[in-house]
């Protein structure tokens, strides 16, 4: 039976708030003896189930919440992004295309911190920079403090003829691209199954936070954490199992949607897989390398990027 909010005469939340009052649990041992009669245990039993209680996790939320919450956040303003984290984590994988093999989804993680399981900062760590007058300097603060907790800076490890010129220059990354097989009595003509048996595909989902309408890309990860090896391997999705279907081939880069605010797929209805990739011929075949970036370049690129930014698209 879980203990009373009051027993022998004593209300624990007032005692609670009392012992807050006095400077905390140690500094009131002696109130908490007198209130409670020496049953001190009865209060710490109490206080202890209201603690298990507040650390119970919430519900799953639905993909329509997900869609609301994602077409009507602000990814410039941080303290919404913020606000918005611990929600990212509660959602189920949310769908977002199909066809008769397989159903791709959205894993949602949300902010640097949250995603690491797929872009590891400790990879490849990048000094955090700052640009000015067309040059590029190294700053002398490089501890976790500096750095911004939720965007990720972009930028091609090489640059090669054909594909697409250009890749989000800051981004919030919004969880990982996995994949569910359909139903079917027979598969052997769907063409191979995506890469991972676990339903990772090496791909993450982003939001170019500069640019009007916050377009939605993927990128690929080169070389993402092993969980069994408790390590980073290196990938080329050249040489891995196509994960959209024998007939595309896997890239690095390329831009799905044009705007999360106008054209984000709906929560009840997953795009046919061929939409989808239909633009896939122009992406990216360039690796892409995920950096941590500081504070202030990121302040200074929000502040020049377009005032309506939540409007409009390609």
């Amino acid at each position: 039976m879980p203990p009373q909010p009051s027993q022998e005469g004593v209300d624990y939340p007032v005692l609670k708030k009392a012992v807050e009052q006095n400077g905390g649990l140690f500094a009131s041992l002696d109130l908490i003896k007198k209130t409670t009669k020496g049953n001190i245990k009865g209060y710490m039993d109490w206080l202890n189930s209201q603690d298990s209680a507040a650390m119970k996790p919430p519900p799953p939320a639905d993909g329509q919440t997900l869609a609301r919450t994602l077409q009507t956040l602000d990814f410039q303003n941080r303290g919404a992004l913020f606000n918005h984290l611990e929600t990212l984590q509660r959602f189920k994988p949310y769908p977002l295309a199909a066809d008769s093999n397989r159903t791709l989804l959205l894993a949602p993680a949300g902010g640097t911190s949250l995603a690491t399981p797929v872009v590891n900062p400790a990879l490849s760590p990048q000094p955090p920079t700052t640009s000015s007058g067309g040059t590029t300097k190294v700053d002398d603060a490089t501890d976790d403090g500096h750095l911004h907790p939720f965007y990720l800076g972009l930028s091609p490890l090489k640059v090669a003829a054909g594909g697409l010129a250009r890749l989000p220059h800051i981004v919030f990354p919004l969880g990982r691209l996995i994949w569910q097989q359909q139903p079917s009595e027979d598969t052997r003509t769907q063409g191979p199954a995506p890469a991972d048996p676990a339903g990772e595909t090496n791909y993450i989902l982003v939001v170019d936070v500069l640019t009007k309408g916050f377009p939605v890309w993927l990128i690929y990860n080169r070389t993402p954490f092993d969980r069994e090896l408790g390590e980073n391997v290196t990938l080329d999705p050249a040489t891995q199992p196509p994960v959209f279907g024998p007939a595309v081939p896997n890239v690095d880069s390329v831009p799905l949607w044009p705007s999360i605010v106008t054209s984000w797929p709906s929560a009840t209805n997953a795009v046919p897989l061929r939409e989808l990739t239909a633009g896939f011929a122009k992406g990216g075949r360039d690796p892409v390398r995920f950096a941590r970036i500081s504070k202030q370049e990121v302040a200074a690129a929000i502040a020049d990027a377009t005032p309506d930014v939540r409007q409009g698209g390609w």
